[in-house]
């Protein structure tokens, strides 16, 4: 789900498996005005016509696409889920998931996403997943928001994948999401400086930062 607070004015894009539910949980605790935004996870460009939270500051969080797709892959096909899409993505190997993902995509609301910049597109902030436990609290405090909870520290990620994984597969990725590519990048050189300054404000033994 996304979700606004009307007090603080800024809207945060859920995307799904980029750390959204802690996120939520953080801002639910957080935020009293916080309101949900439409039904599901809805794109940046998909808030209903009339909804003040279109124009106020928005952020949200974007993942590795090889790392987003396996986690994609294994929650879309996971019976408990309850995804739509479950029985269709459950007889799939991965190969076969990425290739159907860019050719047919997810439905969500009046559209379809087969990509992380389908939700992302015209946020005002983009943040690098491996970094939202100290770069989601910076950002609220720029709205003056005191975070109540801590998100986890390190969050789930899959170095090492649970499905096989081709050279082929690899540059397919490459090639059809270098979009997410793009923007995955220019979150972690946005965003790794200034969250490693928090993370150093409360752990003052790291290593310092080589320029």
């Amino acid at each position: 789900m996304s979700f606004a607070s009307d007090t603080h004015q800024f809207t945060f894009i859920h995307v799904h498996r980029t750390g959204g539910t802690s996120v939520r949980a953080l801002l639910r605790a957080s935020v009293p005005d916080l309101r949900q935004i439409g039904d599901g996870h809805v794109p940046h460009t998909m808030i209903p016509a009339g909804d003040p939270s279109a124009a106020y500051y928005s952020f949200g969080v974007v993942r590795d696409p090889v790392d987003w797709l396996g986690s994609l892959y294994r929650y879309v096909g996971w019976p408990l889920a309850g995804h739509v899409d479950q029985p269709t993505v459950a007889a799939m190997t991965f190969s076969q998931f990425i290739r159907w993902l860019v050719d047919v995509g997810l439905p969500r609301g009046d559209g379809t996403y087969r990509r992380q910049a389908d939700f992302l597109q015209g946020v005002s902030s983009v943040l690098p997943f491996p970094a939202i436990a100290v770069a989601i609290p910076f950002e609220l405090a720029m709205f003056g928001v005191n975070v109540t909870i801590p998100l986890p520290r390190q969050l789930h990620t899959d170095p090492v994948p649970r499905h096989p994984v081709s050279r082929a597969d690899v540059d397919f990725i490459y090639r059809q999401f270098a979009g997410d590519f793009d923007l995955y990048r220019h979150a972690v050189n946005k965003s790794m400086p200034l969250a490693l300054r928090a993370l150093r404000a409360v752990e003052p033994d790291l290593p310092p930062q080589q320029d």
